[in-house]
Order: structure tokens, then sequence, then C-alpha cells
């Protein structure tokens, strides 16, 4: 996956992995311009079915290659900008 963080392009090789019993995806970092900072990276979304929709609860979880590197704020604006853009998208698509 091609990206943008911080207005650069960054590449980003990930595995998705599907529990439909759980209604979670997760998706593991196998590598990319981010382990330039990091040791690990991994996205969980899980799905709960609320009222007449579904809320999403992100988990992102992360390590540094050292203490002196910053949090990875870039990367998680970006998870979050996604997020925003596929609820506009389903909420488009029902309406």
């Amino acid at each position: 996956m091609s990206m943008y963080a911080d207005g650069k392009q960054a590449v980003f090789k990930e595995k998705v992995e599907f529990n439909d019993a759980n209604m979670t995806i997760t998706l593991h970092g196998i590598e990319g311009d981010l382990y330039s900072e990091l040791k690990f990276y991994r996205l969980t979304i899980k799905v709960i079915p609320k009222n007449n929709g579904s809320v999403a609860k992100l988990a992102i979880e992360y390590e540094r290659l050292n203490e002196d590197i910053p949090i990875p704020n870039n990367y998680m604006d970006l998870v979050v900008s996604v997020v925003q853009d596929i609820d506009a998208h389903v909420h488009g698509a029902s309406t």
C-alpha cells in the first residue's frame, strides 16, 4: 500500500487477517518506510453492532526502535483519516 504521512509518500506492506466470528480486521505490518522508526506495528479494527448501525473500535500497537524516536502520530492520523473516509462512504451508500 502506498500512503501519505506528513505530506510525504510512504510505502507499507501488510498482512490482513479477517475474523468474521469476532468481527475484527487485523493489519500486521510486514515491511515499509515506517520500519525505519518502528520494530512492530499492528492495527486492529473491531466492529460492534449498535442500534441501527455499528461502532468501530481501533487499537494501534507499535514498538519504536528506541525511546528517542517520537511517537508515530503521523501514522495514527492517517488511520483516523482512512476510517473517516470509510465512514463517509458507508453512510453515503446507506442513504
